[in-house]
């Protein structure tokens, strides 16, 4: 159980198990890398690609009921080859533009990256004939995608925070905006007050020195600045991830917590973090690993 202003800490556990007992909307945002559905080393622990994707859907239904309204989901995945009887390309990274979009997530964006290593030779083909061709594959992407519940409970005016607001439409993704009626409030030059939505006033807030993101950041996937044949992602995807769509103060929540990549990132980004991890040889290792970083680096 999440006790009340927890954060900063691993839970060992299963982590659809454990996001049971999480109270709704409790993370600003979910940061994740989950496990492969195929590798060519250990192979698969799902006895069909239909059912990682059900497992995967049912981590991510928790995942969207924990985080706040209008904060992001990153998940770091890519589509595999299974090395079956036929060889076969398994279509993850659409299963899961798929079933996060039935959510209630507004699907935002696939940030497309290249490993420094491709797949093993053995899937490649050499032979210089037409229906041959097998590329090496080696890209990976980040999806982004946006929780978008819709919500007409009043919010107060971000400038005067009285709650005198009237309905002012909905935006095409059924987001509510509001308008100031407040007569001691500003007004715009046609007489108008303070035209806002529960979502511009999350982004607003994020808009100070401290939540600027360095420069190199921003352009780390514009190809129109970088070479797209040097794109390698040497940035921390988590590290990436955070300064892109949190802001400082924040609680990052990674269900697959592994060695606490995600963690290292939070603090060193000025975020908290919160993960869980059931292998508990890997969380005896995180643990150790966020002392050190959380010694070493303060978090404020």
């Amino acid at each position: 159980m999440l006790r009340d202003g927890e954060k900063d800490t691993i839970i060992l556990g299963n982590c659809l198990e454990v996001m049971q007992d999480f109270p709704d909307s409790c993370v600003d945002l979910v940061v994740t890398s989950p496990p492969r559905y195929f590798s060519s080393k250990t192979g698969s622990r799902y006895e069909s690609f239909d059912e990682y994707v059900a497992a995967m859907r049912d981590v991510f239904y928790e995942c969207i009921r924990i985080v706040k309204n209008h904060r992001y989901i990153i998940i770091n995945v890519s589509d595999v080859f299974t090395e079956e009887k036929v060889l076969r390309r398994k279509p993850v990274v659409a299963s899961f533009i798929l079933f996060m979009s039935k959510m209630g997530c507004e699907y935002e964006d696939n940030i497309v990256w290249c490993r420094d290593e491709g797949v093993s030779s053995r899937l490649i083909s050499s032979t210089p004939y037409p229906y041959y061709f097998k590329p090496v594959y080696r890209r990976e992407s980040i999806l982004v995608f946006r929780k978008n519940i819709p919500n007409d409970e009043k919010i107060p005016c971000p400038i005067c925070g009285k709650m005198m607001v009237q309905r002012n439409g909905t935006s095409r993704d059924g987001v509510q905006s509001w308008e100031c009626v407040n007569p001691d409030c500003r007004k715009s030059e046609h007489n108008r007050g303070k035209r806002f939505t529960e979502r511009s006033v999350l982004m607003e807030s994020a808009v100070t020195e401290e939540n600027r993101i360095p420069e190199g950041i921003m352009n780390a996937f514009r190809t129109d600045v970088v070479d797209v044949k040097n794109i390698y992602f040497e940035l921390s995807i988590p590290e990436f991830a955070i300064l892109c769509y949190s802001k400082k103060g924040d609680l990052v929540f990674d269900p697959f917590f592994g060695k606490g990549d995600t963690g290292y990132a939070a603090i060193k980004s000025h975020r908290h973090y919160l993960g869980t991890e059931e292998d508990e040889s890997v969380y005896r290792k995180a643990k150790n690993r966020m002392a050190v970083f959380g010694y070493s680096t303060p978090l404020f």
